[in-house]
């Protein structure tokens, strides 16, 4: 897809090359599923110190160990699934909608139409020392990040528990 947008796209493996291309614009983790190794720590830290980008998509549960490193880079991922009440009428409540956008950022400024995302998780920028970073997109009055993931999965519902109107909802 990116290919078709007039992007230039390669696999990286870091774990060979132990480094990431010095004309690398963005790296793209997407979905890990397993522990980097030690190598692949070193080369993704060594690219962000030296203004690199990372783009990090890492589902709900997911078993790998990048999540101290981006503690360190100024990102802390919630250990959660993003529910959206609005969206539990029509069987989607782990699908949530971007309610907002930050609107002061150029990858987001002028966005107004809303967005989906299937099984998320919530993500704050928390701003490690140096960093660029941003919340740039943020979900509705309706959602909240449901931490009780056992009962998620065992039982396939989730619950508001500060408010008490609200039954529970079968995800």
């Amino acid at each position: 897809a990116l290919q078709n947008e007039n992007y230039q796209a390669e696999p990286l493996l870091l774990a060979s090359t132990g480094e990431v291309p010095a004309d690398a614009d963005v790296v793209v983790v997407a979905g890990p599923t397993r522990p980097l190794l030690p190598e692949e720590h070193a080369a993704l830290g060594k690219y962000l110190s030296g203004g690199g980008a990372l783009f990090a998509l890492i589902d709900p549960r997911a078993q790998t160990d990048l999540y101290d490193d981006l503690r360190s880079w100024g990102v802390a991922l919630g250990e959660d699934v993003v529910v959206d009440r609005t969206l539990a009428l029509f069987g989607r409540a782990t699908t949530p909608f971007a309610a907002s956008y930050a609107t002061d950022h150029p990858i987001t400024k002028g966005l107004q139409e809303p967005a989906m995302f299937h099984m998320v998780r919530s993500v704050q920028a928390t701003g490690a020392p140096g960093s660029q970073l941003a919340n740039l997109v943020m979900t509705g009055d309706a959602s909240w990040a449901e931490r009780d993931l056992a009962q998620f999965s065992n039982q396939g519902t989730v619950g508001l528990e500060i408010h008490q109107d609200w039954p529970e909802v079968d995800v």
